[in-house]
């Protein structure tokens, strides 16, 4: 990184911050890298190569790595929610200065280019001790706070918030702040504590602040969720986490009554991929646990109506969750069913073509041979 004829005491100072410094304080990999330049300006940033990218306070891009780099900065509270705000950025504001605006102590600490640790509002001590700790009283200025610390619970689930901290959250609920949160923001956090094992500790959280009832009406972490808990997470645990997190929230959000689940889905604009899969476990995990105990035709039905030929791998996933949820569920059931429908889509078509069978003709044709096939596979002729 190369400044240009700038005297050395007019040199900006650049620092690694957020959550790339906890991760690597945790011993844990990380993933992606945020960066903070003290005692700089937009056009030292242009002329050293950096292209702009910020809309409301400077950001730029590495030319090279392709990382953030952000001028440090200060924040004034000039409206409501999280996008309420005016940044100054001048040589003048310290790291100190850009550090007391973040949320949580664990996440406002720094590291020089050579790995030395600047932490001057106490993350290491927190994170050591296993605590979620706002940074400042400004904490209170931004409502997607509140979410973005019970997502932290899920992630680090030994962590817990500091008593002060949870107060704060309960004054930000009281007043009204969780209205100036977009609805989008609050699925990304979701989405994100969905991705961990303790995702039942992002609602106990906002339980805990008073913040559920108003984010997600009527869901409670009842005891049979959480029974299911350790085997569900057990079971997905071979799916990448994107999909684990698609997962739970099938697991989660499919204990709510129709009518609630259809004004969460439009409240947040829901994914059709989640709605799907939460749909289909409502409807149907009863009766795909005794899948196997069924009719070769009642198995073929329950095949088409879960649209488990076209979308095997969601049928699969479907499975998963009734194995974890349902306990008259066999142990055998995703190996069977998996066989069930490999039986069936390898059903030779070749005589209903010869036949020159189409449209409703060809369909009722087929699902007699499909019928067939799992007829024989109990009768024993395959």
């Amino acid at each position: 990184m190369h400044f240009k004829n700038l005297p050395s005491e007019q040199c900006p100072k650049v620092y690694l911050v957020g959550g790339a410094v906890r991760d690597k304080q945790c011993g844990q990999p990380v993933a992606e890298r945020d960066w903070v330049v003290v005692n700089a300006t937009p056009q030292i940033m242009l002329d050293a190569g950096f292209k702009t990218i910020g809309k409301d306070f400077p950001v730029f891009l590495h030319p090279e790595t392709k990382e953030e780099y952000a001028l440090a900065r200060t924040e004034r509270k000039t409206g409501r929610g999280h996008t309420g705000f005016t940044c100054k950025t001048n040589p003048n504001v310290t790291l100190e200065d850009d550090l007391r605006r973040r949320d949580l102590t664990i996440n406002a600490m720094a590291e020089t280019l050579s790995g030395k640790l600047i932490d001057p509002y106490g993350g290491l001590d927190d994170l050591r001790q296993g605590i979620l700790r706002h940074v400042s009283p400004a904490f209170t200025e931004d409502p997607l706070r509140i979410l973005r610390t019970a997502r932290f619970a899920a992630m680090l689930h030994k962590f817990q918030v500091h008593p002060h901290t949870c107060q704060l959250m309960k004054n930000m609920v009281a007043h009204g702040e969780l209205s100036d949160i977009a609805t989008e923001r609050v699925i990304t956090e979701l989405t994100k504590a969905l991705r961990h094992p303790n995702y039942h500790r992002f609602f106990q959280v906002l339980e805990d602040c008073q913040a559920l009832a108003y984010l997600f009406p009527k869901l409670t972490l009842n005891s049979t969720i959480r029974k299911a808990l350790q085997p569900i997470n057990l079971l997905i645990k071979k799916y990448h986490p994107k999909e684990q997190s698609i997962l739970r929230f099938s697991v989660i959000f499919h204990t709510l009554i129709d009518e609630q689940r259809k004004k969460l889905y439009q409240h947040y604009s829901i994914s059709q991929t989640n709605r799907a899969l939460t749909e289909l476990l409502v409807k149907y995990k009863h009766k795909l646990a005794s899948l196997l105990d069924l009719s070769a035709g009642k198995q073929l039905e329950l095949l088409y109506d879960t649209d488990a030929l076209r979308r095997p791998e969601r049928f699969t996933q479907l499975i998963t969750l009734v194995q974890g949820l349902e306990s008259t569920a066999p142990s055998s059931l995703q190996y069977e069913s998996n066989k069930l429908i490999q039986l069936v889509q390898k059903v030779d078509k070749t005589q209903l073509i010869n036949k020159q069978l189409t449209g409703k003709a060809f369909k009722k044709a087929l699902i007699k041979l499909q019928q067939q096939a799992l007829e024989d596979l109990y009768s024993g002729e395959i």
